[in-house]
């Protein structure tokens, strides 16, 4: 929903003429903000997450890894790496939402129109979902697998 609220705000403020003109940019752009405020919160989960997998000790639940990051480093050990973290989510959902939102695009030119079914509109935006997910999955996928393994490292390191 924030990604759509964007693109009302700026259709709003920039006019729909330009916001299609640079369809593109505005999809990019939206979904960065977006998600640049949205992984404000969920970084540090993800921190959380990542240290648990890395790790070869066991060391409980989440919340178990929680409270040693913050008794270890403190709040900002939540935001450890965060410009790698922030450019995975980037990538990831910049690439989700241009795939979605260029998908009906593409079964206009292959259909000719849009089905009027409700039913067959919520199937087209369940494989509209589906294909976006998967291509942002793939796309993702590599620096996630970099930074897993890079936290693996640094554990070794000591």
């Amino acid at each position: 929903p924030g990604v759509e609220v964007g693109k009302l705000w700026l259709t709003a403020k920039l006019g729909a003429a330009f916001v299609a003109k640079y369809r593109v940019i505005s999809v990019l752009s939206t979904t960065a903000f977006v998600t640049f405020i949205s992984s404000l919160a969920m970084i540090p989960w993800e921190i959380v997450k990542i240290r648990t997998m890395a790790t070869t000790e066991n060391l409980g639940n989440c919340f178990s890894v929680l409270g040693r990051i913050l008794s270890e480093q403190g709040v900002l050990g939540l935001y450890v790496g965060f410009s790698a973290l922030m450019t995975r989510n980037l990538v990831y959902m910049m690439s989700k939402f241009l795939v979605f939102d260029f998908f009906t695009d593409i079964v206009l030119r292959v259909f000719g129109r849009l089905p009027t079914n409700n039913f067959l509109l919520g199937v087209l935006s369940t494989i509209k979902g589906m294909i976006a997910g998967v291509f942002s999955v793939c796309v993702s996928h590599p620096p996630d697998a970099i930074l897993t393994r890079m936290n693996q490292d640094a554990k070794s390191l000591g």
